[in-house]
């Protein structure tokens, strides 16, 4: 987890109680009473610095440019416990080895069997008949085109006024 800037050489164990937000097993707890009780336990595993933020200020039309660099001062540490009052966290606690069981030949000859079983039921089954549907497209005929024979008016008339003569 990276903090900010936390006094402490690499492998100090820290102390954190300003904590805002705390969760566990899926209770989460944000009340102030109970926020003030927890505490969490970390260990610093190294102090770094974050990525540059470049930070410019600029006035139009006026040749004032300002061009500033920062790097925040970080501490990456490593949570080992979160105490909420009197408990323990489970979360980070180490998790219980779980026993596999081998599984034996005999044993897998018979899911081999069971397995071949049903395929054979499912094989002998008749196979379901899908009805197709089809559908005939209709012919219909369009009617034929009629040839409008059209009558063009003389531009001469359009438009075009009498004018006197004096």
């Amino acid at each position: 987890m990276l903090l900010e800037k936390v006094e402490g050489k690499a492998g100090d164990s820290v102390e954190l109680k300003d904590i805002v937000f705390v969760s566990d097993e899926d209770k989460k707890v944000v009340k102030p009473d109970a926020l003030s009780k927890a505490n969490v336990k970390g260990t610093i595993i190294e102090q770094a610095k974050g990525n540059k933020i470049i930070v410019y200020k600029h006035k139009a039309k006026k040749g004032y440019r300002r061009k500033r660099g920062h790097r925040q001062l970080l501490t990456k540490v490593k949570i080992d416990e979160i105490i909420l009052g009197e408990k323990k966290s489970k979360a980070l606690e180490k998790p219980k080895k779980t026993v596999v069981k081998k599984t034996t030949k005999a044993a897998l000859e018979k899911k081999e069997a069971k397995e071949k079983k049903v395929q054979k039921k499912v094989a002998s089954k008749p196979a379901t008949k899908v009805a197709v549907k089809t559908t005939a497209k209709k012919e219909t005929k369009k009617p034929a085109k009629s040839v409008k024979s059209s009558t063009k008016k003389s531009s001469s008339s359009k438009g075009k006024t009498a004018s006197k003569s004096k």
